[in-house]
């Protein structure tokens, strides 16, 4: 019968495939454990798998009288084992007989704990609190659990009591991990819903079963990687950090622990933290690093070290080190490369050679290489629109390709080419409208048009379309403003409102209508410390109360308010410093604090207090010239050092230091030139070069003439990059020219 039983068990058509379950379920006895005391825990738990099986119908049919074969023959050789004469051939017999049936029970125990998380929980906690009991110091007690596992139940009464008490609380544990399945369930429905705009669903509707499920399963890594993820989408910064300290900790696979990293480095960056967030990241690649080269030929090893070299790039670009961010992403591009040459009909391969291009080219683009950003810009579309072509119904493949456009499309606006800037705003706006038809109740397409429509709403002011832009701009706050309604727990989406409302104060501003300007700027600032004081630890939502301030600032200096608007200026200013003492390996905070300077100086010098707005222009520049000295590859660094130059120029100017105006006029002139110079297709380094000119045209002294300014602008308007809001500043230079003669 054992032998039959035993091929029935060992047959591999006999059983349905299941993934190997933890061999400390039925033995693996603790080391503090004697050999008896193993044997009674192990027969224990062999039986409680049989009776639980029973009771909960984890067994077919043929299973279940295979569990009670065996269970049946191990009494019975259990009871001729006592009858048995020691040390008799037949007691060896028997013995070796008892530990077959042992085996095959152990193994079929495994399929069933193999196919069932729950099952397994159960069974292994069992497992450890009899194994509690069976290792008591008191030899009644384990005599008495002897006794319970011999079937004298009722005589092992006190023993009976306590393994009541361990099957409750195993039960327990079982009942939670079950709940806890449930509620991660109904998180993935909540999150479609939320997506789809259903009504009285949120974030928080999602935050919820995902807390739910973590409370009752917290060794469950995924759960604490989507708490990180809705928390920060929530504006939960603080609770994020943690909840991607716990991922951390519940990590069990390298690949785990490399994600986890990861996922801590994203909100690091979010919190502003970008030491913290590159540390992080680094720990991420060099974990993945070395699964691929453990496992050369695994693609998803290769694109994993892909992956963490980008999220590296980023970190690095954002603390300003343009040298080391392009090193990683080109490093990146050609992992990528590589596994899409290895696998070309794979759409994510490709998909991540586009994604590394455009990547390649915002650095480009922040280094002032516009041809060269031009170019990857240009190469990731052309992939990503033969994607499209291979999957016309991909919302996924158009999604991408509307992004490539603005990409572009962003590109052509900073190079002059406001016209090509618009087409390719308007068909990314195009493909996002019909995605968003296709799919009206996605908040996630809804976002994606109010995008668009706020980058067809900069180009159009740029060109002095003001009522085109005041229109694109209110249609994307109205969408936004949808979203929050339908979302109201979402801090991204009300941010994107405050936004918004930036964007329309600037072209209401731009129009002269200060009144709605002021108002659409305090509406933004009242939303900004709203979700600052939800969020404090946030440096993002901070730095944004700093932007709406010096807004605030600008409509009060330009309303003559020079008070109010430096109490403005300079509540701004705190904050930014504030940001900067925090992350001082931040480039951008930095710059934040050398612009907040300069807007107090500008204060200070139309207050008629030359010297304190000198003292601010000063500050500002060599903070300035700080960060081009440590980045000298970032045009933007040069180029604002040039902006500082100016306003001292300006300082010393009306303070009639007239040698001091010319010198900081003449540097200023020179990094301009020499930028335009790097950057021909630059429309924006070119008009920098005129106000250069103009400005040494204003001091006595200066060898430079209206002329030289005026022909500048008209080569400009020749080469058609002049802006249409240049034009009146093209027509005063040529009278001032003619004037000159």
């Amino acid at each position: 019968m054992l032998a039959a039983l035993g091929l029935a068990l060992a047959s591999p058509t006999a059983w349905p495939a299941a993934p190997p379950a933890n061999p400390a379920v039925l033995t693996a006895a603790s080391a503090d454990l004697d050999a008896k005391a193993t044997e009674l825990v192990q027969r224990l738990v062999l039986d409680r798998a049989a009776s639980l099986a029973r009771a909960q119908r984890k067994a077919d049919e043929r299973e279940q009288d295979l569990l009670d074969q065996l269970e049946r023959k191990d009494r019975q050789l259990r009871r001729s084992l006592a009858a048995a004469q020691a040390g008799s051939t037949q007691m060896a017999q028997l013995r070796t007989e008892l530990a077959g049936v042992t085996a095959e029970r152990e193994r079929l125990v495994t399929e069933l704990t193999g196919r069932d998380r729950a099952f397994q929980a159960e069974l292994a906690e069992y497992r450890r609190l009899v194994a509690e009991l069976a290792n008591s110091p008191n030899p009644e007690r384990r005599a008495a659990l002897e006794r319970y596992a011999d079937g004298d139940r009722s005589g092992a009464f006190a023993t009976l009591k306590e393994l009541t008490r361990i099957e409750e609380a195993a039960g327990e544990k079982a009942v939670k991990l079950r709940a806890a399945a449930r509620h991660r369930e109904q998180a993935a429905l909540a999150a479609d819903m939320k997506d789809r705009a259903d009504p009285g669903v949120t974030t928080l509707t999602v935050l919820e079963e995902w807390e739910a499920a973590a409370e009752r399963d917290p060794a469950h890594f995924e759960t604490w990687i989507y708490l990180t993820r809705l928390r920060q989408e929530a504006g939960r910064t603080q609770p994020a950090l943690e909840s991607a300290q716990r991922a951390r900790a519940a990590a069990t696979t390298d690949r785990e622990r490399a994600w986890a990293a990861s996922d801590l480095g994203n909100i690091q960056q979010a919190a502003g933290d970008l030491a913290g967030a590159r540390t992080s990241y680094a720990e991420s690649l060099q974990i993945r690093q070395r699964r691929a080269a453990d496992n050369p030929s695994s693609e998803v090893a290769q694109r994993d070290v892909s992956l963490s070299l980008k999220e590296l790039a980023d970190v690095q670009q954002a603390a300003g080190d343009l040298a080391g961010a392009r090193a990683s992403c080109i490093e990146s591009l050609r992992i990528s490369q590589r596994l899409a040459a290895d696998n070309p009909s794979s759409t994510e391969a490709r998909r991540d050679v586009s994604v590394s291009l455009s990547m390649l080219g915002n650095l480009q683009q922040a280094a002032g290489d516009l041809a060269g950003a031009h170019a990857s810009y240009t190469e990731s579309h052309q992939i990503l629109q033969r994607l499209a072509a291979d999957k016309p119904s991909s919302a996924q493949a158009r999604r991408d390709l509307s992004v490539s456009l603005m990409k572009i499309g962003d590109v052509q606006q900073a190079a002059g080419d406001l016209s090509g800037a618009r087409a390719h705003y308007a068909e990314c706006l195009q493909i996002d409208r019909r995605l968003a038809s296709d799919d009206p109740g996605s908040a996630w397409a809804q976002s994606a048009v109010s995008v668009s429509l706020e980058r067809l709403g900069d180009v159009q002011q740029v060109a002095g379309d003001l009522a085109g832009a005041r229109a694109s701009y209110i249609e994307s706050l109205q969408i936004r403003q949808r979203l929050v309604a339908d979302n109201p727990s979402s801090a991204e989406a009300q941010r994107a409102v405050s936004v918004s409302l930036d964007r329309l104060g600037e072209v209401q501003q731009t129009a002269g209508d200060l009144a709605a300007a002021r108002t659409s700027y305090a509406e933004s600032l009242q939303i900004r410390q709203r979700l600052a004081a939800d969020n404090p630890s946030s440096a993002e939502a901070n730095r944004d109360i700093s932007v709406s301030l010096n807004n605030i600032g600008n409509m009060q200096r330009i309303a003559g308010d020079l008070a109010g608007a430096r109490a403005s200026y300079a509540e701004s200013l705190q904050i930014r410093q504030r940001l900067a003492a925090d992350n001082p390996s931040s480039a951008e905070a930095r710059r934040d604090v050398s612009f907040s300077l300069e807007n107090l100086g500008d204060v200070q010098q139309a207050a008629g207090d030359l010297a304190g707005a000198r003292a601010s222009y000063a500050e500002s520049l060599q903070i300035r010239q700080r960060l081009a000295a440590d980045n000298p590859s970032s045009a933007k660094a040069r180029r604002d050092v040039a902006a500082s130059l100016n306003k001292l120029g300006n300082v010393q100017l009306a303070s009639a230091d007239f040698a001091g105006a010319r010198a900081s006029y003449t540097e200023s002139f020179q990094i301009r030139q020499r930028l335009a110079t790097d950057n021909p297709s630059s429309a924006e380094a070119r008009r920098e070069v005129v106000a250069s000119l103009v400005k040494l045209a204003l001091v006595p002294g200066s060898s430079v003439r209206w002329k030289d300014a005026y022909q500048a602008i008209q080569a400009m308007k020749n080469d058609g990059v002049l802006a249409p809001s240049d034009q009146q500043l093209l027509t005063t230079l040529k009278k001032m020219a003619d004037a000159e003669k």
